[in-house]
């Protein structure tokens, strides 16, 4: 496909919406007491006329990509943006035919739906919606501090091990959507407190857990919560983002209610500390456990929602709000970027500045008084932080000669002095000029003076660290109005710190370091990806020119030291547990990627002490447990669970017992144990000993080698094809692998999606390498600097995500700085089919990692190997 330019475009951007076509209602059922039907229409946007449960959504027109937003009322709120688990924007792909429609499952409260093409350039596209819907008889309504019961034997709640809260609501106050409390002790509180949710619960164990997340919820916009509990797991979603992660306290997993659940308040004595006690707002849908609780509001309390409409202002880069000074106190709300800034000045009437409320680096804020050309700073000492991304309030009072100044209702700043009296008799002017967002009920942000890049009826903060979109355990920092940059830590980098400069393997290490016999160094066997690095020793012996064999150790916490036990003590009374550092993911990961692996054992004893042997009963006195929690009954090489030596194996075992300590004598038992199922040795449980016999265990590293993934294959013809699956549903790929060819134009690699519609290829051209990737109507390609069709290795990473894309080949970088929506795919290929057009592929490829997963081309050879062939590359000489 031919390469295309591409433009950055801004995140939001306006469309003409046609008018909308609604369709009738077809293939009508009743869902869980709702009526539900498959309705399309042919527009951009759609007013379903009632409120509507979205099930599920797909788009019929030219390949294209399409955002979804929807509307839940009719009082001017913002429009929301349906986004999925990982916070990224959902996609619809477009089909051409409805019979291969993809639909897209969602859950969703709406009124109105709205359909944006991602690239600007479908613009013009007008597309068929199918929706599957449910309409929604519940009225949105309004509350004010009254509460309302729910008899839960009435409305069919019953304790469940499985449970599912959702919320929709807005409000610009703390308050508690829904309370109950059991008298065995269960419980159940969601609440909103500085715009953050809190769900507190408790299944009966009296120990509290609280789960929270979400920033600045209390705007007046819709939002949704859902807390879904699922026997040891809690989630906490929110606007279908999941926020956090938990698992309840105590021995009991199923939720008692009260008798009576409460919504919007509580009773004022069940609780005190820390729980709100009524909630002011709106709610549109308030459902637990597939019950419709908003339902069971009393027709007395039925209220519109009749929410106040806040003035709202976005001061960008360059922006300046100057507010003539007409009474005290002057009152705002601001939700600002995490950098030192200016929040509030105060000149007089000639411009000279009187005082300044500002940020610091440390997020503290500071007052400074211009007297006399002279500085005197105050720092609050409540440490009240400003800079979090949440809505805060200010307030600034002037009483004689006291300033007094208020965050979030506490007193964090005060002056007193002649000074101050001087300032209330000059001050003309309040200044604003902190990027962010402002709003107030009393400061006509209209009749101000705005200068530069300032809008008015809109905040146009996104938040882009929650969740967390730097990996790695990188700080995410909120650098301007819609966009991030992550402080990356150790060795990695990238726009969202995946990728990585560690090494996977010490296989990887010596192709670099061909020099060096050995060293200790850290690894990541998933490039980046979730799994931990970790400390491997490597160390290369050469045999022949042509033959060098690679070892990778793991080393546990006693190292070279013995493990001595004596005295009396009982068989396997004494448990010793071998750290070596990294967790059982890790390990399984490790040892699942090498051929072979081993650990030697040694078991001395002294004084008559036995090793499977003791007492009448001649059972184990000592043995150990594998990764997966096995008690594994042999030593060194013996066959697994036989409760034999090694020495066994070829009957040279003391008086032809199973092991030499059997034997009664002062003896040794040792070997390597080469059962990868049994390694490494986790815990040993140690014993059988007298006040007059002893013993001495000696347990060395994890020794492993040939991994699996750098074991080569070659291209012998260039129909040739390698074939594969894996699914990728996430907002960042990578790619990574060694070749070695000299044709200059191939077709190397292929991950396309189930339609064949969408994919990610990486190809030859003029033997530059190029990686490509095909999503809608939109190409974007990235091509290596060098070429490499230099009949040496080459080691190449490529990794796309939404904010860019990267080509690493040989250490040395491509960028592309584009927004990307990376595909969702599913089936893979190594070469290609040159009746298909493509160019095939003929050459060598090894040491392959797609999105974190080796891949064992070796085994799919064997598999489908017809024009390729397996190679064991262990020299150096080529790279």
């Amino acid at each position: 496909m031919r390469r295309q330019s591409y433009c950055p475009l801004p995140l939001f951007f306006s469309l003409f919406l046609p008018t909308s076509l609604f369709l009738p209602v077809t293939n009508l059922t009743l869902v869980d007491g709702l009526n539900c039907g498959e309705q399309s229409f042919s527009a951009l946007n759609i007013d379903l006329g009632f409120l509507h449960i979205i099930q599920r959504i797909a788009i019929l027109a030219p390949l294209s990509l399409f955002y979804v937003y929807i509307e839940v009322s009719d009082d001017h709120t913002a429009k929301i943006q349906i986004r999925t688990p990982n916070g990224s924007p959902l996609i619809l792909y477009s089909s051409l035919s409805a019979t291969v429609s993809e639909w897209q499952t969602l859950d969703v409260l709406t009124k109105r739906i709205y359909i944006v093409p991602v690239y600007n350039s479908d613009a013009d596209i007008i597309p068929t919606v199918v929706i599957t819907a449910c309409k929604y008889s519940t009225p949105i309504s309004y509350f004010n501090d009254n509460m309302y019961s729910v008899d839960t034997h009435k409305a069919g709640i019953v304790s469940m091990y499985e449970n599912h809260l959702v919320v929709v609501f807005r409000t610009f106050e703390n308050g508690i959507f829904v309370f109950s409390m059991a008298e065995q002790g269960d419980l159940l509180i969601a609440q909103i407190v500085h715009g953050k949710i809190f769900i507190i619960f408790d299944f009966g164990s009296l120990t509290q857990t609280t789960i929270s997340g979400g920033t600045a919820l209390n705007d007046g916009e819709w939002h949704e919560i859902r807390w879904i509990h699922q026997f040891d797991s809690v989630q906490l979603y929110v606007d279908g983002v999941i926020m956090n992660t938990t698992g309840p306290s105590g021995l009991y997993r199923k939720l008692d209610f009260d008798t009576n659940i409460h919504i919007g308040g509580r009773p004022i004595d069940d609780m005190s500390t820390g729980i709100e006690t009524s909630y002011h707002g709106c709610f549109a849908r308030i459902m637990l456990n597939n019950v419709d609780l908003l339902a069971e509001i009393p027709r007395s309390l039925r209220k519109d929602c009749q929410m106040p409409k806040s003035q709202l202002m976005t001061i960008m880069t360059g922006g300046y709000v100057s507010i003539p000074f007409l009474f005290l106190p002057f009152s705002i709300e601001f939700r600002i970027l995490p950098q030192p800034t200016s929040i509030l000045l105060l000149t007089d009437e000639k411009n000279k500045s009187l005082a300044r409320i500002a940020l610091n680096r440390k997020g503290l804020l500071v007052l400074t008084m211009f007297a006399n050309m002279s500085e005197v700073e105050q720092l609050p000492r409540s440490g009240k932080l400003v800079n979090d991304g949440s809505w805060h309030s200010l307030s600034l009072m002037i009483w004689g000669t006291r300033l007094h100044v208020e965050v979030d209702s506490k007193t964090v700043l005060w002056l007193e002095g002649i000074a101050v009296r001087n300032l209330a008799r000059q001050l003309t002017h309040f200044h604003l000029s902190a990027i962010g967002c402002y709003r107030s009920a009393t400061v006509a942000f209209k009749s101000s003076n705005l200068i530069g890049n300032v809008t008015l009826d809109a905040c146009h903060f996104q938040e882009r660290c929650l969740p967390n979109p730097c990996e790695n355990h990188a700080i995410c920092e909120q650098i301007s109005l819609n966009d991030f940059s992550c402080n990356c830590r150790d060795s990695y980098y990238g726009k969202t710190c995946h990728a990585t400069q560690n090494y996977h393997s010490c296989e990887e290490f010596f192709m670099k370091n061909p020099l060096i016999r050995k060293k200790n160094i850290t690894i990541d066997l998933d490039g980046g990806n979730p799994l931990e690095p970790l400390m491997v020793q490597c160390e290369q012996n050469f045999k022949d020119y042509d033959d060098t064999k690679i070892v990778s150790k793991i080393f546990h916490q006693f190292g070279s030291s013995d493990i001595a036990i004596s005295g009396d003590y009982g068989p396997g009374s004494i448990k010793k547990s071998l750290d070596y550092g990294i967790g059982t993911n890790q390990l399984d990961r490790f040892i699942e990627g090498f051929e072979n692996c081993q650990q030697y054992m040694r078991y001395e004893c002294r004084g008559g002490a036995k090793l499977m042997s003791y007492g009448a009963e001649r059972r184990p006195s000592s043995w150990y447990s594998t990764r997966i929690g096995q008690h594994a009954m042999q030593w060194g090489d013996a066959p697994p669970y036989s409760k034999m030596c090694s020495c066994a194996a070829n009957s040279s075992c003391m008086h032809n017992r199973m092991c030499n300590c059997d034997s009664g004598e002062d003896s040794v038992d040792e070997g390597y144990n080469p059962h990868m199922q049994l390694l490494p040795v986790m815990n040993l449980y140690l014993g059988g000993t007298t006040a007059t016999s002893s013993i001495n265990v000696f347990i060395g590293p994890l020794i492993c080698s040939q991994r699996h993934v750098f074991d080569g294959i070659t291209f012998l013809n260039r129909n040739a094809r390698l074939a594969g699956s894996q699914a990728l549903f996430d907002s960042a790929m990578d790619v990574e692998f060694q070749i070695r060819m000299s044709h200059a134009r191939m077709t190397i690699f292929t991950w396309e999606s189930l339609n064949g519609q969408r994919w990610y290829q990486i190809y030859l051209a003029d033997g530059h390498l190029i990686g490509q990737v095909v999503s809608g109507s939109k190409v974007f390609e990235i091509q290596s600097k060098m070429h490499i069709n230099d009949n040496r290795w080459h080691a190449v990473y490529w990794e796309v995500n939404v904010n860019e894309m990267m080509l690493n080949v040989d250490n040395e970088s491509s960028i592309l700085n584009a927004y990307i929506i990376p595909p969702d795919v599913y089936t893979w290929f190594i070469g290609s089919r040159t009746e298909r057009g493509l160019s095939g592929f003929a050459g060598q490829i090894r040491n392959m990692y797609l999105s974190g997963n080796e891949i064992m081309l070796q085994s799919l050879v064997r598999k489908q190997g017809q024009g390729m062939r397996v190679r064991h590359f262990l020299t150096n000489k080529h790279f």
